[in-house]
């Protein structure tokens, strides 16, 4: 398969999986009664990675278009009516695949990362999926908070000693984490400026700080188990192709 019919393939899978996920509700993962996070960029980051800005924008802008038409024919809250606006709807989405190509092949500039800093980066993902971990568990009554703690620092413990082996999954994780929270504060940003009022500057940072959060964890850890499958995957098959063409 060339390149552009990969490419092409690839943004029209990404772009159902998006549809997909948000028809199906699939794309919300609850992490107590009252917060739930979308996965539905999830999809938009993984392209840009895997496949450059092109593709990462072309599903970007599907991912926009569905919150726009979702918003125009059936608003399910207060605010969905204005992402009937593309600069609520699309523009922030598109964002997503700028940012996180800019943070991924910023990083990807630097030949040797200094360990420390690679260490330092590892401790931090690992409190985050921690956190994430801990706030799931934590919400289920049943669970003693002290199992819920013990559990989400192993598997942070776990994350962290993942992401130190090697700085390419750091690079990844990072990518994911700041295309996520621009998708975060840019949609905020603009429905704090058109929604009229409805939607403050205040909550705007509350949920910034709580669901986007969750929201950028849940994206580290999707992306980079689906990335690093990915590149294995493509590897593997690269090197069997070398492999016969030799033997011919």
């Amino acid at each position: 398969m060339n390149t552009k019919l990969r490419k092409i393939s690839t943004a029209g899978v990404l772009s159902a999986l998006i549809i997909l996920l948000g028809l199906t509700n699939l794309g919300m993962i609850p992490c107590s009664p009252t917060v739930s996070v979308t996965l539905l960029h999830v999809p938009v980051i993984v392209g840009t990675i895997i496949e450059g800005p092109v593709v990462g924008l072309v599903t970007a802008f599907v991912f926009g278009l569905y919150s726009l038409i979702r918003a125009a024919i059936s608003p399910a809250g207060a605010l969905d009516p204005f992402f009937v606006n593309p600069l609520v709807s699309i523009v922030p989405r598109l964002l997503i695949a700028v940012v996180t190509w800019l943070v991924y092949s910023g990083l990807n500039k630097i030949k040797k990362m200094p360990k420390v800093a690679g260490y330092i980066v590892s401790a931090l993902l690992g409190a985050l999926v921690a956190a994430f971990v801990y706030t799931i568990l934590g919400s289920i009554e049943a669970l003693p908070k002290t199992f819920a703690a013990a559990v989400s620092a192993f598997f942070g413990s776990l994350l962290a000693i993942f992401f130190a082996t090697d700085d390419n999954k750091s690079v990844i994780a990072i990518s994911a984490f700041f295309g996520s929270i621009t998708n975060t504060i840019f949609v905020l940003g603009s429905l704090v400026i058109f929604s009229n009022g409805l939607l403050t500057k205040e909550v705007a940072v509350l949920v910034t700080t709580t669901n986007g959060i969750l929201e950028a964890v849940a994206s580290i850890i999707f992306t980079t188990a689906i990335v690093i499958i990915w590149f294995g995957y493509s590897n593997r098959k690269i090197s069997r192709i070398n492999s016969e063409t030799t033997e011919e």
